[in-house]
């Protein structure tokens, strides 16, 4: 699932303040087209508490599963370490990777893991 980045625009930010004050507040629903209405589970409002939480404070955000793939790189700036530690971890087995033909990937699930 590949979303890209979410940027907060500024004219947006009152209603972006609204929606986190409803998620405050209780368990929203969404109401369809033919006036259904459907709360949210518990999950969906933990994203969009994150989500909103981030956009908020004007920073970009991107919903990604935890079975995609990440660089080095990435995953190195996610543990806070310098990409040449990172690949230490790596060949010392100590983090799981795979190949994408030269490159090393890593599933965000197993990065998520090692972070504990």
């Amino acid at each position: 699932m590949r979303t890209g980045m979410i940027t907060p625009r500024p004219s947006e930010a009152a209603q972006v303040r609204r929606v986190q004050q409803m998620l405050d507040q209780g368990k929203p629903s969404l109401i369809d087209a033919k006036g259904t209405r459907i709360a949210l589970p518990a999950a969906i409002r933990a994203v969009l508490k994150s989500a909103v939480k981030g956009l908020e404070a004007g920073r970009s955000v991107n919903v990604i599963t935890d079975d995609e793939t990440i660089t080095t790189q990435r995953a190195a700036d996610i543990l806070g370490v310098s990409r040449p530690h990172l690949v230490k971890l790596l060949e010392a087995g100590e983090l799981l990777f795979h190949k994408t033909g030269s490159h090393r990937r890593i599933y965000l699930r197993d990065l998520n893991a090692y972070a504990g």
